[in-house]
């Protein structure tokens, strides 16, 4: 009799689970977004995400970011070492593949079964291949790691020269951001490669008055070149940049009159560069003006959008650390020193490494937010990365993953 009971029970239970893996499968949605916007936060790590909610709106307030519902984890190491640079990093978001660090666009021949190093499919070319409008908008340099490995193919993300002449054969509509140098000094055939592109019918602006569909046609293809370099950190933006938040609000206006949809490609790409200057203001005001434009996003249909949010690794190992009175730890008192509390208690923003480094050679001054490794330029860290997703399809980009599978999730 107990060995039926046993029998029985161990039936009732393998029929459950027999039954609810088609169950599971249904809920899953199949069902593609017509539109997708892709943020990378360059540099973002959990630590930069709290501080900045800390910093502008104190330890009680809130952010777009915590909007979403469905949060996961990103596995960044790349082909060829466990911390990832930011161009192995994108090629892996954007491509689904991994490579060795410096690579854009491109294979690890070591891995690679032909031994050499090939051109990677993107979701631009997913997203083209569907007749979708493609844009990408950034903070830093246009033809930089992270932009540049949704349409470039070069073995060395140094080659931005190269990357920029990639720019015509693209099949962009929107390009955004800094780095003009690449496009004025840069010539074939003594024509420069931005007087090339306006040959070649695209459109060209430079500064934020001109940023409205006042001065372009929706239809025109359009490259946007705001600063020579990257654009100013957004606490120290000159008036003639537009803000991220800005510029996302005018491509989303020009690419969604694209009656198959449009992929768009956000990154906030001087978080990295304030972390790896141990420069805690500047990372928390560029994340704020990231999250800024996240909620300009989540303004979009979310029945036909898909929003996806994550960072190519994290920048500098930033930590927050001491104690304070909650209402008093905020703004810039949040970032050390200024309220003399006891000595343990005083450093409220660190770093893993970066020029603020507690000793040089032995010697030499704390700084106000001191890295305990001493380096000219604070390293990446391996540590995983945060996945947040809304809209269409949000439930796939739940739990740890692999870097790898977000775009495909995305496609």
């Amino acid at each position: 009799m107990m060995s039926k009971v046993v029998i029985l029970i161990f039936v009732f239970f393998a029929l459950i689970q027999y039954f609810s893996f088609p169950v599971q499968s249904k809920t899953k949605k199949s069902t593609k977004a017509k539109n997708v916007i892709y943020f990378i936060g360059d540099g973002m790590g959990i630590a930069s995400i709290t501080g900045g909610r800390i910093w502008k709106k104190g330890s009680e307030g809130a952010i777009n970011l915590e909007r979403f519902k469905h949060i996961g984890f990103s596995k960044t190491y790349s082909s060829s070492d466990y911390v990832t640079d930011s161009a192995a990093g994108a090629t892996a978001l954007a491509s689904g593949v991994k490579t060795y660090n410096g690579a854009i666009g491109v294979t690890d021949p070591q891995k690679d079964p032909t031994g050499q190093a090939r051109d990677l499919e993107t979701l631009l070319d997913i997203a083209t291949s569907l007749d979708k409008a493609v844009g990408i908008v950034t903070t830093a340099h246009v033809t930089h790691a992270t932009p540049a490995s949704f349409y470039a193919h070069v073995l060395s993300r140094d080659q931005e020269g190269n990357i920029a002449q990639q720019v015509k054969d693209s099949q962009l509509k929107l390009l955004l951001g800094g780095g003009r140098k690449f496009f004025t000094s840069n010539s074939q055939h003594g024509i420069s490669t931005l007087e090339d592109l306006r040959s070649r019918g695209w459109a060209y602006i430079e500064d934020r008055d001109h940023m409205s569909h006042e001065h372009v046609n929706k239809d025109d293809l359009l490259i946007g070149l705001f600063a020579d370099e990257h654009m100013d950190y957004d606490l120290e933006r000159r008036e003639q940049q537009p803000s991220l938040e800005e510029m996302v609000s005018f491509a989303i206006e020009h690419l969604e009159s694209n009656p198959n949809g449009y992929l768009l490609i956000i990154e906030g790409g001087r978080i990295d560069h304030a972390a790896h200057e141990n420069d805690p203001k500047n990372i928390f005001g560029d994340l704020i003006a990231f999250d800024q434009a996240i909620g300009q996003a989540l303004e979009q249909n979310l029945s036909e959008t898909l929003i996806v949010v994550t960072a190519d690794h994290e920048t500098g190992g930033v930590a927050l650390n001491g104690y304070g009175p909650l209402k008093d730890i905020t703004g810039d008192r949040f970032l050390g020193k200024e309220l003399n509390f006891m000595d343990d208690h005083k450093y409220f923003v660190t770093f893993a490494s970066g020029p603020n480094g507690i000793h040089e050679h032995g010697e030499g001054e704390i700084s106000k937010n001191p890295a305990v490794y001493k380096q000219a330029y604070a390293s990446h860290t391996a540590v995983d990365v945060p996945i947040f997703a809304a809209g269409l399809g949000a439930e796939n980009f739940a739990g740890f993953m692999s870097n790898v599978e977000i775009p495909k999730n995305i496609s």
